[in-house]
C-alpha cells in the first residue's frame, strides 16, 4: 500500500481557495483515519433529485450531472460497507505494481 499512496496525488490546499477542492453539486465519499466512512451531496436538493428522476421528468445537464456524480460516489460508499469488496480492494491496491508510470485512465 505504501508503493501505491507514494504515487498518488495529494496537495496541502485552502479549500476555500483552492478550484480542485469539492463544490456544490458534488457528490463525496469521505474516508476518515478511524476507519469509518460517510457519503455527501453538496448543496443539492436530492429528494427533488430523486423525484424528478423517479417521474421520467427531462433533467437539466447539471441535474442530469448532479445525479451521476451522486449515484457513482454511492456507490463508491456502499462498497466501503462491504468488508469483502473492501478487502479485494485493499488487496489490488498492496500490490506494488498496480500504479506504475502510466497515468490511469477514466475509467468511466
Amino acid at each position: 500500500m505504501l508503493t501505491t499512496l507514494v504515487k498518488l496525488p495529494y496537495a496541502v490546499t485552502d479549500p476555500r481557495t483552492d478550484a480542485g477542492m469539492p463544490m456544490k453539486g458534488d457528490a463525496v465519499v469521505v474516508c476518515r483515519a478511524d476507519g469509518s466512512t460517510s457519503f455527501f451531496l453538496l448543496d443539492v436538493d436530492r429528494r427533488g433529485l430523486i423525484e424528478k428522476a423517479a417521474s421520467g421528468t427531462a433533467m437539466s445537464e447539471e441535474e442530469q450531472g448532479q445525479f451521476n456524480a451522486a449515484h457513482r460516489a454511492m456507490v463508491l460508499w456502499f462498497v466501503s460497507q462491504n468488508e469483502k469488496i473492501l478487502e479485494m480492494l485493499t488487496g489490488i491496491m498492496n500490490d506494488p505494481d498496480f500504479l506504475g508510470s502510466e497515468p490511469i485512465p477514466n475509467l468511466s
